[in-house]
């Protein structure tokens, strides 16, 4: 499982979109949320007076989550959705689910589905990117989540996303800007981004997130970007970026984490199958040439090149 998951990971192609991709990453329970959106069809309302209530507030914390994170706020690329989950019939009769939901929280879940309804249109998603840092927080956060969702689940919104990660500066700021929550969730929504069939993302980008590390003062937020960066540049099947971040003013925390990231490939190499090895060789000659080789490697015993055909 352990060496599954390292593999999907570090050595993952491209993907297309799904809404099935979003739901199997992003939601906790794929059934619960498929099971909670066609349970509206039923003839008769369940009796909430008879359901106990440890089960009541259970089915009121999973609509809560389905209705932050329902499949594209009811826009569908198709007529009909394809998965149960995609369901979102419900949020127009929100009404009749007031009784799963505390009172005192209604119309927050209300101004929600409004708000993503809203930011379903291309242009108003423009906007939001535009003016990203100036923002609540928590609509920042909604956004970002959007973001996310639109990414693996349609090629949709591709334009607007490519057009504001074209404005490096801006992005590089606007990132860099973001508080804790919102700079983790617009990392990953990059990454996602940069899943897509090959384009001249899979090299940019990696190096927008470079540019972002130069000039953070964050150790934190370091070890982050460090991170994506180094995965991203497996995933692209190039190493500029990680000479990059290797000459940078992080170099010595970069030092510290690159060796590990190269000896877990390595390892990685050694029980997966040619096309992985191929896939992680470069990276870990890159971070050999820059901080020395594997103990293995001074002994002329390299894992990867043994597990390669």
């Amino acid at each position: 499982m352990e060496l599954s998951y390292r593999r999907w990971i570090i050595a993952r192609s491209p993907v297309t979109p799904s809404p099935f991709r979003y739901a199997t990453l992003d939601v906790r329970s794929v059934w619960a949320m498929s099971l909670l959106a066609v349970l509206r069809r039923a003839k008769e309302p369940l009796p909430t007076e008879q359901v106990p209530h440890e089960l009541l507030d259970k089915i009121g914390m999973i609509l809560r989550g389905y209705l932050i994170s329902t499949s594209l706020a009811d826009q569908h690329e198709q007529s009909e959705p394809i998965f149960a989950f995609q369901d979102s019939s419900l949020l127009s009769g929100l009404g009749e689910w007031d009784r799963w939901i505390p009172e005192d929280e209604h119309d927050t879940f209300l101004q929600v589905i409004a708000f993503r309804n809203r930011l379903a249109g291309e242009c108003e998603l423009q906007s939001q990117l535009e003016r990203l840092v100036e923002l609540p927080e928590d609509e920042q956060r909604l956004t970002l989540l959007f973001l996310n969702e639109a990414i693996c689940s349609t090629h949709k919104y591709d334009g607007v996303i490519a057009a504001w990660l074209a404005q490096t500066e801006r992005v590089v700021d606007a990132v860099q800007q973001l508080s804790g929550l919102s700079f983790v969730q617009a990392l990953d929504f990059i990454a996602e981004f940069h899943q897509r069939q090959r384009t001249e993302w899979t090299t940019q980008l990696p190096h927008v997130l470079a540019y972002i590390l130069e000039k953070t003062n964050d150790a934190e937020r370091a070890q982050l970007l460090i991170g994506h960066i180094v995965l991203m540049s497996i995933n692209g099947g190039i190493v500029s970026p990680i000479q990059r971040i290797a000459a940078s003013k992080w170099r010595a925390e970069v030092a510290k984490l690159l060796p590990n990231w190269r000896d877990s490939i390595v390892e990685l190499g050694r029980h997966s199958e040619p096309w992985v090895c191929a896939r992680v060789r470069a990276t870990s000659s890159a971070i050999s040439r820059l901080f020395g080789p594997r103990h293995q490697q001074a002994a002329n015993v390299d894992p990867i090149s043994q597990a390669a055909p």
